[in-house]
């Protein structure tokens, strides 16, 4: 799926959401992004995976919907 990013909807520290859209569908999400040594350092990465498991089971309207997750891998020098 591509997506395009069309705003910054939000800036915390070391977390980041966006607004994007996908290139074909044209339908429009939001991304949130984290840094995993930043959340293994603050003791948070049981939270986030509270976080998508919350996401992805619920049926409400008023809670947004968890489509996919993804980890890109840093190569070092």
């Amino acid at each position: 799926m591509e997506q395009s990013i069309l705003l910054l909807l939000l800036f915390l520290v070391r977390r980041s959401v966006y607004m994007i859209r996908n290139k074909e569908t044209r339908q429009i999400f939001a991304m949130k992004k984290l840094f995993k040594n930043h959340l293994i350092l603050r003791n948070q990465v049981e939270q986030v995976f509270a976080e998508r498991d919350i996401l992805t089971f619920s049926d409400n309207p008023f809670v947004v919907s968890f489509y996919c997750s993804f980890e890109t891998k840093v190569i070092s020098p």
